[in-house]
């Protein structure tokens, strides 16, 4: 059963919206091959919204122009978070006027609201 099929089966049953944005809200864990170790990577669905889904994506690059891993990217309204992979970028689950929290280390937080679903570009500077 893919994400499709689940959206379809939930608006047969006719959850109401707000229901299936918590349902689908959830994370599918993904097992990925780490050298000899197998391990659980979490990836976020997308978001239920208007019964259409959405995933934000986007990269995080330093004040050099050079990617950095390990950023949290934290979206509180569809109560999901996500790190960059080791080129700097991520997938989020996200709706139209969300605000997603860009977190690093000694990095400035800064929070964006999604206007659109083009590419996040986000540049990290230092305080």
């Amino acid at each position: 059963m893919n994400v499709i099929q689940i959206i379809y089966i939930m608006k047969c049953i006719n959850f109401p919206v707000k229901i299936r944005t918590i349902l689908f809200a959830c994370v599918v864990v993904l097992f990925c091959v780490n050298g000899a170790n197998l391990c659980a990577q979490s990836k976020p669905n997308a978001a239920v919204a208007d019964n259409v889904t959405h995933v934000l994506k986007g990269s995080v690059t330093d004040e050099n122009g050079m990617p950095v891993p390990g950023v949290k990217i934290i979206n509180s309204a569809a109560n999901v978070t996500t790190v960059t992979n080791m080129d700097g970028n991520f997938e989020i689950a996200a709706f139209i006027n969300d605000t997603i929290e860009v977190n690093f280390h000694d990095a400035v937080i800064q929070n964006i609201k999604v206007t659109n679903f083009n590419k996040l570009n986000v540049l990290l500077t230092t305080a």
